[in-house]
């Protein structure tokens, strides 16, 4: 895989959906920290230069997350059905099994 610095111009996800699950959950991670949209949030550290914005639509998103500044690294992008899980910025664990498709 290629490692390239991330422009803020050009990093822009959006998450939303149209049906059950009610609830999802978006969260990127990089070896400084955590961003999230869980309630688990405030056990992992921030990352810095990255924005996240959620929009209360009934439990269907849109959730954003985007960069504000420049920067490099590898980053982890995680959707998730609930809440109940966090990634730990030292931890090689599996988001778990994926969503099932409908």
């Amino acid at each position: 895989a290629a490692i390239s610095d991330l422009d803020a111009k050009q990093v822009f996800i959006t998450l939303s959906w149209a049906s059950s699950p009610k609830d999802l959950d978006l969260c990127l991670c990089n070896q400084d920290g955590i961003i999230s949209s869980t309630k688990n949030e405030s056990r992992a550290p921030s990352l810095k230069n990255i924005r996240y914005e959620t929009a209360v639509h009934e439990g269907f998103g849109p959730k954003v997350i985007s960069l504000t500044q420049s920067m490099s690294g590898k980053f982890k992008l995680y959707v998730r059905r609930s809440a109940t899980w966090m990634p730990s910025k030292s931890s090689s664990r599996s988001p778990g099994p994926p969503l099932p498709r409908t």
